[in-house]
């Protein structure tokens, strides 16, 4: 199941106490607010939306690497960035007819053989509205940990810094116990002389 947006901005607002955000994100919409605080929820819900979108970026880009493919049939061995679905961050591997091709990045392009071949690399996600739902599956990364990691980016650029310590905190020992790896030791037998 794909995380949804509004969960994480909901478990925000809760974490930073913003009760007209949360009324704003219920089913009913904030009907109940007045205009002055229904303006001020949108404004903070905005900010609150861009704050999740830099956290989701940067656990794309760094820890939790997004995987996919895409076919090609180019005449020249050419593929330009621009030509991919999604916005590619590393390539790491290309295939031809279900074999290894060799192949070479440059600033604008990929350079392999001629003729269908399929790209594996690694993307950055698009942004995501509040209804939205994001790249990740529900698992090693969940609405919890971005909803730490967007109260800190808020708090961050309101300039409360002493929040925001707490908060990335927070964000950083969830992020890194969900996505650190478990392997098991093995001991070797023990041998008697």
């Amino acid at each position: 199941m794909k995380v949804s947006m509004k969960d994480c901005l909901q478990l925000c607002a809760v974490f930073l106490q913003f009760e007209n955000v949360l009324a704003l994100l219920s089913d009913d919409g904030g009907v109940n607010l007045s205009d002055e605080d229904k303006t001020e929820a949108e404004r903070e819900l905005n900010m609150l939306l861009r704050c999740a979108n830099l956290v989701i970026h940067e656990i794309a880009s760094e820890y939790v690497h997004l995987k996919t493919y895409e076919s090609f049939n180019t005449t020249d061995g050419h593929i330009r960035y621009s030509d991919f679905l999604k916005q590619p961050v590393d390539i790491y591997s290309v295939k031809k007819e279900g074999n290894f091709c060799r192949f070479k990045l440059y600033p604008s392009e990929l350079i392999t053989q001629e003729g269908d071949v399929e790209v594996y690399y690694t993307y950055l996600p698009d942004k995501v509205e509040t209804t939205g739902n994001l790249d990740f599956e529900e698992g090693k990364v969940n609405g919890r940990i971005i909803a730490y990691g967007t109260a800190a980016e808020y708090c961050v650029i309101c300039g409360l810094y002493e929040e925001a310590v707490i908060w990335d905190k927070r964000y950083k020992d969830s992020l890194f116990n969900s996505v650190k790896s478990i392997k098991s030791v093995t001991l070797p037998e023990r041998k008697w002389y």
